[in-house]
């Protein structure tokens, strides 16, 4: 019976998402694709999966080229 308990446990562990620290790093690239500029990194505290999102919606448009990564 404690066998079953102990694994059961672990298997809740194992679903359940952990919260940890990620950076949101925003990288700039002008329209002619010469050179990379990292002009934003954002300290964020969450599960990847959620952040993620967060992070790729800072991408801007317009004459210079934005990509945000989670990292």
């Amino acid at each position: 019976m404690k066998k079953i308990i102990l694994i059961a446990a672990l298997g809740v562990f194992g679903l359940t998402s952990c919260t940890k620290d990620f950076v949101c790093q925003c990288t700039t690239r002008d329209s002619a694709e010469i050179q990379d500029e990292v002009i934003e990194k954002t300290p964020m505290i969450g599960t990847r999966k959620n952040l993620k999102e967060t992070c790729e919606k800072k991408e801007a448009d317009g004459s210079l080229i934005t990509i945000c990564k989670l990292f």
